[in-house]
């Protein structure tokens, strides 16, 4: 996992960060899974998203020097509730 081995992909990123938000009451939480390009059929990265007041928060780790709250451009998604 991630914190023993200082790495991991996307899927090891959103269990280990839902996993902290649920302890620490979060609620409203979806994985997003997207495809980035139209000829694409497979699901190609997923990340974590925080729905509160009709607003969307997602919450990548894998992206680098945007910070918290930046989504890559996709061209389907599909949220799935935790």
């Amino acid at each position: 996992f991630p914190v023993t081995i200082g790495s991991g992909d996307c899927d090891d990123h959103v269990i280990l960060l839902a996993a902290m938000l649920f302890s620490i009451g979060v609620k409203n939480l979806f994985m997003r899974i997207v495809t980035f390009k139209p000829s694409c059929q497979e699901w190609r990265h997923i990340y974590l998203v925080v729905k509160q007041n009709g607003k969307e928060y997602p919450l990548d780790p894998i992206v680098k020097n945007k910070g918290w709250g930046y989504e890559a451009p996709y061209h389907n998604k599909k949220d799935i509730a935790l």
